[in-house]
């Protein structure tokens, strides 16, 4: 999760595709799923102090997400409620699925669908611009207002996928892996932007899951081989 994209906030509980069957049809799906946002108000003061402790968390089924642990230390993933901390330590990436009593997120925004529904084929994501014309478009035919709040999931074989995991206050440590089955989790929104820390420039956050090697992080590139799916909240 990059940091630098950070605006303090108040602690508070685009390439083309096969439109043939991803476009087809927005019925059965929701546009407003339940939110789970904390955040350190005084980030860009330089206090990456935890706002909330993974205790009182409540880790549910379905639920998606990003963020980073207190002090920027490690990654923080949430794949279908499982949750990934990521590392690098000496050069090598290091993953835990459970974090200690005392720990806690200096940020944490996730999104929790009902359940999921298939929207179609995830073709022509060859890069990060490509993830978000996916996303647009699925999101303009769902028929959603700029008050959306849409988590997505896409399960893929990655040709590539440039990836990073915090590593302390203001640094990132930024991985390349190549010709790997992924999932690609994140949350998308055209409006409280900031304050659910979209990429900038763009109306989504996306992480990918590798697992394979059981490692997760924060996606700043991809390329997808076609023959992905997308799936989408159901109402």
């Amino acid at each position: 999760m990059q940091l630098q994209n950070f605006t303090p906030f108040l602690f508070a509980s685009a390439y083309m595709f096969s439109a043939s069957s991803a476009f087809a049809t927005a019925e059965g799906f929701e546009c407003h799923a339940r939110m789970t946002v904390h955040g350190n108000p005084n980030i860009k003061k330089g206090d990456f102090s935890p706002a909330v402790e993974f205790a009182h968390i409540e880790f549910v089924s379905n639920m998606v997400g990003f963020g980073a642990t207190g002090g920027r230390t490690q990654e923080i993933t949430l794949a279908d409620s499982k949750l990934f901390l990521v590392k690098m330590n000496q050069g090598e990436l290091e993953t835990r699925h459970k974090a200690d009593k005392v720990e806690g997120a200096v940020v944490l925004v996730a999104g929790t669908p009902k359940a999921w529904k298939t929207y179609g084929k995830a073709d022509g994501v060859s890069s990060f611009d490509g993830l978000g014309f996916l996303l647009d478009g699925a999101v303009d035919d769902m028929g959603c207002d700029d008050s959306a709040h849409v988590p997505f999931r896409i399960t893929a074989h990655a040709n590539s996928v440039t990836w990073t995991v915090v590593n302390g206050p203001g640094k990132d440590e930024v991985v390349v892996t190549q010709d790997v089955p992924v999932t690609v989790v994140g949350i998308y929104s055209r409006s409280d932007k900031e304050h659910l820390h979209m990429v900038k420039g763009y109306n989504f956050h996306a992480h990918v899951v590798i697992p394979g090697q059981d490692v997760a992080g924060h996606i700043r590139e991809l390329d997808l081989r076609d023959g992905g799916t997308l799936y989408l909240p159901a109402q």
